[in-house]
């Protein structure tokens, strides 16, 4: 059943539980309103259910666990407020989850941790609160993409010595502000990621020795709106690197010559808002004619302009 994109208004029936057989449900891109009925549990061979982008408010019903057979459910760009239900950690089908840009709040149930074949996880800009712990990963072995971004009081709280029991390529902790001060150390973990953004996530420290080990993969970067200064953050090895944030990071350096390693890549730099300084290097002569250099603030003192323009 796929009804997306029309122009569908008012609840979502209770009857609607009553189609058993049903394996897909598309009703996103709609007007629809009210609660999510607790019927829903009983469409028990359900693998596929989207209704983001609605209207939808009230909580998640806990019927919501009985979904035995469910793998991909979006239920973003609503009006949801409550708690994510505990039930949720019954759908051992579940691979993707994305309850994004809701009202959710309360703390994010640790039954989660028993989703071990969860491969996407969404629940960026809420209002979830509370620890983040080893217990809400324990048998993620599959995830891949992780996104709690703008959940301003969520706190980040694991062991200095946490090995996680995933690999990622995607990681969003951006507005995390309770993220710091220091570093991550579980990051050094993380060989994979081609994305990582932490930008205003309350990080004072510079960037560890060991984020050499894993950045050689980076495509995008953003730890902008930390501190993290005052040298010029040391990721020569990201060659792959084509968008870089990292504005108002207190940077108070030079641009280094080995900038020219990564800059051919590059589409999309954003330095503004720090106090760079010094002569600048020859790295626009290599810098991929399609990158967008925003607006600075950049100062540079005895430029050459043949040094600039190559």
């Amino acid at each position: 059943m796929d009804l997306s994109f029309n122009q569908l208004s008012g609840r979502i029936p209770d009857s609607i539980g009553s189609l058993s057989s049903l394996s897909h449900m598309d009703l996103s891109f709609n007007q629809l309103s009210g609660r999510i009925p607790d019927s829903i549990g009983s469409l028990s061979s359900l693998s596929h259910m989207d209704l983001s982008f609605n209207q939808l408010s009230g909580r998640i019903p806990d019927s919501i666990g009985s979904l035995s057979s469910l793998s991909s459910m979006d239920l973003l760009w609503n009006q949801l407020s409550g708690r994510i239900p505990d039930s949720i950690g019954n759908l051992s089908s579940l691979s993707h989850m994305d309850l994004s840009s809701n009202q959710l709040s309360g703390n994010i149930p640790t039954s989660l941790g028993q989703l071990s074949n969860l491969y996407s996880l969404v629940l960026s800009y809420n209002q979830l609160r509370g620890d983040v712990s080893e217990i809400h990963f324990t048998k993620l072995y599959n995830l891949t993409y992780l996104e709690l971004s703008g959940n301003t009081l969520i706190t980040w709280n694991v062991s200095r010595h946490w090995i996680p029991p995933f690999q990622l390529k995607y990681l969003d902790l951006s507005s995390c502000w309770n993220m710091g001060p220091q570093f991550p150390n579980w990051l050094q973990t993380q060989t994979h990621l081609e994305r990582l953004d932490l930008s205003n996530s309350s990080i004072r420290d510079s960037i560890p020795e060991w984020f050499h080990n894993i950045s050689s993969h980076l495509q995008y970067l953003d730890l902008s709106d930390n501190q993290i200064g005052p040298e010029f953050p040391n990721i020569q090895t990201s060659t792959h690197l084509e968008y870089l944030f990292l504005s108002y990071t207190s940077i108070r350096d030079t641009i280094p010559e080995w900038f020219q390693n990564i800059s051919s890549h590059l589409l999309y730099l954003d330095l503004s808002d720090n106090q760079i300084h010094g002569n600048l290097p020859r790295i626009i002569a290599n810098i991929n004619t399609g990158m967008q250099l925003l607006d600075n603030t950049i100062t540079f003192y005895s430029c050459n302009i043949r040094d600039m323009f190559g």
